[in-house]
């Protein structure tokens, strides 16, 4: 059935679900160990996919995919750096989701959420460009995410939830 079909998303919402609640490196670490076995840079990104897909599909709150992630950085420091890309990543679409949502307008908004975002993740310095943040906006949101102010080039997106933003073809 269903979990055969998906034993390991089903293991990794095991998991995910242990990190959104717990923040003891022990805990955290040991529940990776058991439902996903060795932990190293491609578990840990699969995770933090996992753990993005459910943001961007409204299936968990901003703040609690922000402690997932930060809890998991905070378990594997010596890990960290080789998982930075996919963090980078779900700033990217935390971020992308603020812009389609209109609760980011300018580049200053921009700026200053990306870097309280990566203040929260225990990851001074992780922040991606602006640029990158916007071409992540308009793959995973749609092209009908106007970004141009963010650029530099007119008006920000129009108020409204984020998937209300998506292109529509």
């Amino acid at each position: 059935g269903f979990e055969r079909l998906f034993s390991y998303e089903s293991r990794l919402s095991m998991v995910a679900n242990v990190i959104k609640r717990r923040s003891d490196p022990g805990e955290i670490r040991e529940a990776v160990e058991r439902y996903l076995g060795a932990a190293d840079e491609a578990t840990l990104s699969k995770l933090i996919r996992y753990i993005a897909t459910e943001y961007y599909l409204d299936l968990i709150p901003e703040g609690d995919a922000v402690r997932a992630v930060a809890n998991l950085v905070k378990a594997y420091p010596e890990l960290s750096e080789g998982f930075k890309r996919i963090v980078k990543f779900f700033i990217a679409v935390v971020a992308g989701g603020k812009i389609a949502s209109g609760e980011v307008r300018s580049r200053m908004d921009l700026e200053m959420f990306k870097k309280a975002l990566s203040i929260n993740l225990n990851l001074r310095g992780w922040a991606p460009s602006n640029g990158y943040i916007v071409e992540v906006a308009r793959i995973v949101y749609g092209d009908s995410v106007r970004t141009r102010k963010l650029s530099g080039q007119g008006e920000g997106p129009p108020r409204g939830h984020r998937s209300a933003e998506l292109s529509s073809g």
